[in-house]
């Protein structure tokens, strides 16, 4: 695991003063990541802090150089190594979390990530955040479960895939961390109050349409869809799917075919 160094990406951004500007900067030193192609996302989503100040940017620096942090990465990384006996060589690069954006800072703990392709994890931090110490390790195996996935299926990228490699993520911390460790999207709604989405969720499952699967991931007041439900659904589905197959590895787990996973799990509808 190689941490990628960030410092210039950030003091260019400081030094550029019109925010149009900053972000053409932006882009431009994302491309030299090669991370180009989801600049525009990360925008959107609004997770980078492009007001970020010399004293925000070293706060973030001396934290990604502290023994804890470095600590606590470590022995995530090795504690899936020890759990699916294999280990991805992977960059994890770390930008300064947009610390404007409420519900990241609060419903988040200051600390978000994605992946791209096999290889990179993305954090974003906001240092100023005390909860996020207690998020590191189960956020960097949620999202490194997302690589192995990535580097061993070929999906379609439709809903199921997308909630049912959400639940394994999930899954993958509950086999490392325990289960009190997992992320508060993936226990929030019990299976019993699922059962009422089973429908929704069979009727879109091949569905590829970016805004219906954020709806049905993320949530949606105006759609009448509670928040984060895509998430808890998936883990709900690959965790009782593992219940009734406890004699496959977990590798062997996420290579199933995703359709008989979610069949399994709701049943005749």
């Amino acid at each position: 695991m190689k941490i990628v160094d960030t410092s210039d990406l950030m003091q260019k951004i400081i030094l550029t003063k019109e925010y149009d500007r900053k972000k053409e900067v932006f882009h431009e030193e994302l491309k030299k990541l090669n991370m180009e192609k989801i600049a525009s996302q990360i925008i959107k989503f609004n997770f980078f802090d492009f007001q970020i100040d010399s004293n925000q940017a070293n706060l973030l620096l001396n934290f990604l150089e502290s023994n804890l942090f470095k600590r606590e990465l470590n022995d995530a990384y090795k504690l899936c190594e020890i759990y699916l006996n294999m280990k991805v060589e992977l960059d994890l690069i770390i930008l300064p979390l947009n610390q404007n954006n409420i519900f990241y800072n609060r419903e988040m703990k200051g600390i978000v990530a994605h992946t791209i392709g096999k290889e990179q994890i993305i954090f974003y931090i906001n240092p100023n955040n005390p909860k996020i110490k207690s998020s590191i390790q189960s956020l960097f195996i949620h999202e490194y479960q997302h690589l192995i996935n990535n580097s061993i299926n070929n999906r379609k990228s439709n809903l199921m895939d997308i909630i049912i490699d959400e639940g394994f993520s999930e899954l993958l911390v509950e086999k490392t961390l325990g289960e009190e460790e997992l992320g508060a999207w993936a226990n929030r709604y019990s299976g019993r109050y699922l059962i009422q989405f089973n429908k929704l969720i069979w009727l879109n499952r091949n569905s590829k349409d970016i805004n219906l699967i954020s709806t049905i991931l993320n949530g949606s007041e105006k759609d009448n869809i509670p928040l984060w439900l895509g998430y808890s659904y998936g883990y709900n589905v690959v965790k009782n799917y593992s219940m009734k197959n406890n004699n496959l590895e977990f590798l062997d787990l996420i290579t199933m075919d995703n359709e008989n996973i979610i069949s399994n799990y709701i049943g005749d509808i």
